[in-house]
């Protein structure tokens, strides 16, 4: 048995670091030695007089590429609506980042669109297509305009190579509860939402370019 223990043991010490799991916390994403940092510090909010800041956007998720050369880390970003002049958060044209797995070297910064109403834009799932070219991103947008409150379910598409946004689509204007899981193929985007025991599965076809 201990024999087998150390074998084990060697096996993972050995194995390359795409083979890893990401680590991911509030702050920073680690994949074995390599640490990934978190989002740009918030910037003031535009309230006049107020030097009121954007509450700290937060990573939740990381996801690599097929190929295990590709992490694409991504999170919850905050804005502030019913102020004098809203001012998109400094996470918002970096929400979703791709970097090199083997040295964290960072790849590309992608933007996404940010509604000038929104309090909220968390990732909810994100995949990329088979060659790394591109990566679809789904989101909870919750947003407030005096009164009225409310969250959508977005998806967006960018390309990597020069941050083109490809796809942006409001899918839902009725929140986005349960767990969620896509996968982006072609010119496809499968989507999963489960409750507990119940799943829902709906396919998005993307629009030509």
């Amino acid at each position: 048995m201990r024999t087998r223990l150390v074998v084990l043991a060697l096996l993972v010490a050995a194995a390359p670091a795409h083979a890893q799991m990401p680590v991911v916390a509030a702050d920073r994403v680690q994949i074995g030695d390599v640490v990934l940092p978190g989002y740009p510090p918030p910037r003031r909010d535009g309230s006049v007089g107020t030097g009121a800041r954007h509450r700290p956007a937060r990573l939740t998720h990381a996801v690599i590429d097929p190929s295990g050369t590709l992490v694409a880390t991504a999170g919850a970003c905050f804005g502030t609506s019913g102020v004098t002049v809203p001012v998109t958060p400094s996470c918002a044209p970096e929400f979703v980042r791709v970097h090199r797995v083997a040295d964290g070297s960072l790849v590309r910064a992608l933007a996404i669109p940010w509604p000038v109403i929104a309090d909220e834009t968390s990732v909810l799932a994100m995949s990329f297509d088979a060659d790394a070219r591109r990566v679809a991103v789904l989101t909870r947008v919750r947003w407030s305009d005096c009164s009225a409150l409310g969250a959508e379910l977005h998806l967006a598409v960018l390309r990597i190579d020069d941050g083109a946004l490809l796809e942006a689509r409001t899918l839902s204007r009725h929140g986005a509860g349960g767990a969620h899981s896509i996968t982006l193929r072609g010119d496809e985007v499968a989507i999963t939402t489960r409750w507990g025991a119940r799943s829902r599965a709906r396919t998005i076809s993307l629009r030509a370019r």
